[in-house]
């Protein structure tokens, strides 16, 4: 089901970080495992998230951004996050 594991190029991820912190944005430190509801938001057609109890492990960093605003962590505003990836695809 998996394809062949490929390198994480963290350089490349920082450098991303660094250039939206430069462009005005804040980061913020994201939960991993968000409701369905938040998950449903973004997951694309025919994708299956893994689930941990009641929640499910986060695809990309904007779920657990919109898992932030949901909650009323977050005012409005412009945000950077980085997280793992654990959808169930190539």
């Amino acid at each position: 089901m998996f394809g062949s594991p490929q390198p994480i190029h963290w350089d490349r991820l920082a450098r991303a970080v660094e250039f939206y912190r430069h462009m005005g944005f804040r980061y913020v430190e994201v939960p991993w495992a968000v409701t369905p509801s938040v998950t449903k938001l973004t997951l694309p057609a025919g994708i299956e998230s893994f689930h941990v109890g009641e929640r499910d492990l986060i695809g990309s960093a904007e779920q657990g951004l919109l898992q932030l605003i949901k909650a009323g962590f977050l005012p409005p505003g412009k945000y950077v996050a980085c997280s793992p990836c654990f959808r169930n695809e190539r």
